[in-house]
């Protein structure tokens, strides 16, 4: 976990940029370990084809709000904000709620507590730079996450 993201996942918003051709991956944890039930927000999946919400790593889970089309970009930034509350979980594009709306999923029961916020870029080969913000959209972390889940 990357502990400057504590008061974010308090307040249930995360923002960040991300640099990547394809693959990269936001996991909601409701534990302390990437084996723990957790909410997966999947961008730019299949070459960058596709991104959606799913719960669990697991890729025949059913896929929520699914988009199709190109979201990430192999040679810049691309911004997102992550909010949840009891029952939905919304993607926005930009760094914070004002944003234009991508990816959104509603539960039909309370979601899990959300406790960590996992990070990758590394299935099938893909790489990615990752740029957090605290509150007020101040930079705060750059992970260039590779071969791993992060925590």
């Amino acid at each position: 976990m990357l502990p400057e993201l504590s008061q974010s996942i308090s307040d249930r918003i995360i923002s960040f940029k991300v640099q990547a051709c394809a693959n990269a991956y936001v996991g909601l944890i409701s534990g302390t370990d990437e084996t723990d039930p957790l909410y997966e927000i999947t961008i730019g999946n299949y070459m960058n084809t596709q991104s959606f919400i799913r719960i669990g790593k697991s890729s025949t889970a059913t896929k929520f709000g699914l988009k199709y089309g190109p979201v990430l970009n192999c040679f810049a930034y691309t911004e997102f904000c992550i909010t949840w509350d009891d029952n939905t979980i919304n993607v926005r594009r930009g760094l914070d709620v004002t944003g234009s709306l991508f990816l959104s999923w509603t539960s039909g029961t309370d979601l899990w507590p959300i406790l960590n916020v996992g990070i990758c870029t590394t299935y099938y080969g893909s790489t990615g730079n990752w740029i957090f913000y605290a509150q007020g959209n101040k930079r705060y972390g750059l992970c260039v996450c590779r071969f791993r889940f992060a925590l």
